[in-house]
């Protein structure tokens, strides 16, 4: 990946933007208030988001999403390796099963053990799809 992409953390006061991106590409993400959206820019275009909101035990990782026109070029991948160079606290997320390939690339490992938060987390939302819950911690 090229040093040229930098690495933003949004100030409340962008919100507006990352739901305006996530709308143009009709996906339901929106920014979350307790949340930091992570953007990934290359020349002030957007590349990738995610999200990180605080758990129990560390970060919760949500909210990635690549523009479908940019997928399959490494920008979540690389979105990612950087929030984890900056992370102070070990990271959770939850992810389709088919995704699972790719967070293990990122040093994700899938986990049975959750904190309490999570799991009630999880079971809430495998109500309605399959979900992996994996880890990541330095």
């Amino acid at each position: 990946m090229s040093s040229d992409y930098q690495l933003r953390c949004l100030d409340e006061q962008r919100w507006p933007l990352l739901n305006k991106f996530y709308k143009t590409h009709h996906t339901k993400l929106r920014a979350n208030k307790h949340s930091q959206a992570w953007v990934l820019m290359a020349n002030e275009q957007w590349l990738a988001v995610l999200n990180l909101a605080p758990c129990s035990a560390g970060d919760f990782l949500g909210g990635v999403f690549v523009p479908p026109t940019l997928r399959g070029k490494g920008f979540s991948r690389e979105l990612i390796s950087r929030v984890q160079t900056q992370a102070e606290q070990p990271l959770w997320l939850f992810c389709a099963p088919e995704l699972s390939a790719l967070y293990q690339r990122c040093g994700f490992l899938p986990c049975q053990d959750l904190p309490a938060d999570l799991q009630e987390r999880l079971t809430r939302y495998q109500q309605h799809k399959s979900l992996i819950a994996m880890h990541w911690q330095k």
